[in-house]
């Protein structure tokens, strides 16, 4: 609808050239104003208030591009790879990634004589085993107290007849000296070297632990130098396979969705609110048209008006779109109109209301 031609504008033209103008001077005035034909159908009319996005489907979509954003980083960051020594597929079944390696003629008959290698030398072991594992628990088939008796046993045999012969010397010079067996002076004299006697063999028992020890350590370690030797064997023989490139990812960023939800929900409500703000804006300047115009009283009569509409309110008016009965046109313009009901604006603001030809009719210029 434009709201000046054939409109308000139709009215002011009316009464500002008594009819014979009509809506000619309302389609002037509304071109001048940028409010011709072509404008807002309704420019009062409230805009409807724009939906809430709804950010639990926006996560949900997000969620669902993540997870195809992974599944497509996989499928680029994982090609078939071809070369000399063979290649890789990599095949997949829904989100599920297959990957096959072959090797080519050249490294697969290798790797074919490595294999047979290996498994003739491990025979070769299996069947020395059990004379390896022999040879292994000889040394080992006693603790650390049976190597520690047997070196204390070998220092006693070679101190026994040393300590018995100083006893002997003892005893005689004992007697060459008078001293009789049972007096004090007897008696001390061998419970010294009783006392020396006895520390010997502590020292005896000392040094067979330290060589008990000894032996222990030198069988394990040739134990362990052996098990090395079947070791270095086993893996000298071990085949190789060419190493290709393993199942990898990499990072992808995947559409900020819910992001631009709630951009989107900010935009809706910006447009709302410029819409609400030119709205305000028509309203007030229809109102406020009247007078700058000084176009004087317009006819407002609600018994001259049909096909009344409401289109909102604007400081406390309330504002309409409607046609003037057939009756009153050729004065007050064809077609849609834009504006005020009098019968209402009397209750308001009374001094605004005249009446022409016994007619409500509402000066816009005192609203």
């Amino acid at each position: 609808m434009s709201w000046l031609s054939g409109g308000i504008g139709g009215a002011l033209g009316g009464a500002l050239g008594g009819g014979l103008l009509g809506g000619g001077l309302g389609a002037q005035v509304g071109g001048m104003l940028g409010l011709g034909g072509g404008g807002i159908s309704n420019p009062f009319a409230s805009p409807g208030t724009p939906p809430s996005p709804d950010y639990m489907q926006a996560a949900q979509a997000q969620g669902l591009a993540n997870q195809q954003s992974a599944l497509y980083t996989g499928q680029i960051s994982n090609p078939n790879i071809q070369g000399i020594l063979g290649g890789q597929n990599v095949t997949w079944q829904g989100n599920i990634p297959t990957v096959s390696q072959t090797l080519s003629p050249q490294q697969q008959a290798l790797y074919n004589q490595q294999v047979g290698t290996q498994q003739q030398i491990g025979q070769n072991l299996q069947g020395a085993l059990p004379q390896f594992q022999q040879a292994m628990q000889a040394p080992l088939g006693q603790d650390a107290g049976g190597y520690q008796q047997q070196a204390t046993n070998a220092i006693m045999s070679r101190m026994q007849p040393q300590l018995q012969w100083q006893k002997e010397a003892l005893d005689t010079q004992l007697a060459n000296q008078g001293i009789a067996p049972g007096t004090e002076a007897w008696n001390r004299a061998e419970q010294q070297n009783a006392w020396q006697a006895n520390d010997a063999t502590q020292q005896a028992v000392l040094a067979g632990y330290g060589l008990g020890q000894q032996q222990l350590q030198s069988n394990i370690g040739l134990g362990q130098y052996a098990g090395q030797q079947m070791g270095n064997l086993l893996g000298q023989s071990a085949a190789t396979i060419p190493q290709f490139q393993g199942f990898q990812g990499a990072q992808a960023q995947a559409a900020p969705i819910a992001q631009a939800a709630a951009q989107q929900g900010q935009y809706m409500g910006d447009v709302y609110n410029q819409q609400m703000a030119a709205r305000n804006a028509n309203v007030g300047g229809i109102l406020g048209l009247g007078g700058a115009l000084g176009m004087g009283a317009l006819m407002s009569d609600i018994r001259s008006k049909e096909n009344i509409v409401y289109l909102g309110k604007k400081d406390g008016y309330n504002v309409y779109e409607f046609e003037y009965k057939p009756e009153f046109r050729n004065r007050w313009g064809h077609g849609k109109h834009v504006g005020v009901i009098a019968q209402e604006v009397e209750q308001i603001k009374p001094d605004a209301v005249t009446e022409i030809d016994g007619y409500k009719a509402v000066d816009y210029g005192r609203l």
